[in-house]
């Protein structure tokens, strides 16, 4: 998981617009959900220090992996402050 976001380092996680997130990230992230849930090898501990490394480097949108695995990992389709 840690040499997908290497690759895509030189495309912006930001469409053009500057407000919207990339569809490769979007859908980069759907993909690290499913895996996750499929498959019983992913190590989440990885994917949690990843989290944290780019938290500390100032990476907020990467966050959007969080709430796909959460959101796929729980069945619940668009999470909320206020549950399903």
């Amino acid at each position: 998981m840690s040499s997908c976001p290497r690759r895509h380092a030189g495309r912006g996680k930001l469409k053009e617009d500057g407000v919207n997130i990339s569809d490769w990230l979007t859908a980069l992230c759907l993909f690290a959900g499913h895996a996750a849930k499929n498959y019983p090898g992913v190590d989440l501990v990885a994917l949690a220090q990843y989290l944290t490394n780019q938290l500390r480097a100032g990476e907020g949108l990467d966050l959007l992996l969080l709430k796909e695995l959460v959101s796929v990992m729980t069945a619940c389709p668009h999470p909320s402050p206020l549950g399903c």
